[in-house]
């Protein structure tokens, strides 16, 4: 066999095995439109979801809400519609904030509060707990969304999650 065959051969596979995953890359998309490429572009699926007006209700009672029960609490909420989960930190008794995880320099996702700060771990950005940008390249605060507890019902309410 002469090498002129042997690249041939080899050029020709290696077309073929990039055409058959390009494939499979189109076939997931058209079977789960909203996946987009590779998950990358498009909304999540997974997470609560919001009713008609945008406004999501959780139950502190209710297991995966029980941080945030207690001022000072945190937890990160998938919501769908958003690429990013949201953080929810109780602040005071009757205090709140729901903030996007999205950093606002590039993107990454924010870790949950330490120490007083949000740390974004890809720039080494900081955000205070209310979401206002403190140190690092991000200059514009994290967006935030309306926030109410109902301390009587020991319900949080977050509103305006229509769209990232």
């Amino acid at each position: 066999m002469s090498t002129t065959t042997g690249r041939r051969r080899f050029m020709t596979r290696s077309v073929k095995a990039a055409i058959a995953a390009w494939m499979a890359v189109l076939a997931r998309g058209a079977a789960d439109p909203a996946s987009g490429f590779f998950g990358l572009f498009g909304k999540k699926k997974e997470g609560l979801q919001p009713g008609p007006d945008g406004s999501l209700k959780l139950n502190l009672k209710d297991e995966p809400y029980r941080d945030i029960l207690e001022p000072g609490g945190a937890i990160k909420l998938s919501v769908q519609g958003h690429k990013r989960p949201l953080i929810i930190i109780r602040t005071a008794e009757q205090g709140v904030v729901a903030l996007s995880s999205m950093c606002t320099h590039m993107g990454c996702e924010v870790d949950l509060p330490a120490e007083g700060y949000i740390d974004c771990p890809c720039h080494d950005s900081h955000f205070d707990l209310s979401g206002k940008a403190q140190s690092g390249p991000a200059k514009e605060p994290l967006q935030r969304f309306p926030s109410t507890v109902d301390i009587k019902e020991n319900v949080v309410t977050i509103s305006g999650l229509i769209g990232d």
